[in-house]
């Protein structure tokens, strides 16, 4: 039976979303570092005291949000197996849409990448190293389960394929960055089909 929320529960969870929303932006905005917790709470409208109610510092906000945002993106895969190349480009051209919706998350995460590189002791070095060797997993799993039946061809890495893939579409999400007008879906369904079309060569 599914359970109904409703009463101060619902307006909790309805107040904390609405504090990730507004930490998204702001630590988008003005960087992580910068970014305050009384800067996020004006957003909300509510008092820094209200949001240490529900998130004690900004590091946990920071992991609050990235979690959120992880939890948004990996629906589009856990919506059905990703079995073979097809599921995945379908996955791919979802998560995208998202993306072009939510430009403050990829601006975030590239940045947050980027600062962890430089300081690898950062808040979020964990969470985005984790998050980087997951889906290099994955994509990997997708990748040898399309070559075992068949679908891209014997002699692709598999392993090297993957790690290539989400390199050209961070690559890609960085060039965005610096001209908006750069088109990241395109190049990447593109090498995605290219696999696909491996296997007939």
């Amino acid at each position: 039976m599914t359970r109904v929320v409703r009463g101060p529960y619902k307006v909790g969870l309805a107040k904390r979303a609405a504090i990730l929303d507004a930490a998204l932006e702001e630590f988008s905005r003005a960087g992580f570092e910068v970014a305050s917790l009384r800067a996020i709470a004006a957003r909300v409208g509510i008092t820094h005291a209200g949001l240490q109610h529900h998130f004690a510092s900004k590091d946990d906000l920071l992991l609050g949000v990235l979690i959120a945002q992880e939890d948004a993106d990996r629906q589009f895969f856990d919506e059905g197996a990703l079995l073979d190349i097809d599921d995945l480009i379908s996955a791919y051209a979802r998560v995208a849409e998202r993306r072009r919706s939510t430009p403050a998350w990829t601006r975030l995460w590239i940045s947050l990448k980027l600062n962890v590189a430089a300081q690898p002791d950062h808040v979020a070095a964990d969470f985005v190293r984790q998050r980087v060797a997951a889906w290099d997993q994955e994509l990997t799993e997708v990748l040898s389960r399309a070559q075992s039946t068949g679908v891209i061809a014997a002699d692709v890495d598999c392993v090297e394929a993957a790690r290539g893939l989400l390199t050209l579409h961070e690559g890609l999400m960085i060039r965005q960055m610096l001209d908006p007008s750069t088109d990241v879906d395109s190049p990447l369904l593109w090498t995605l089909t290219q696999l696909r079309a491996s296997a007939r060569e």
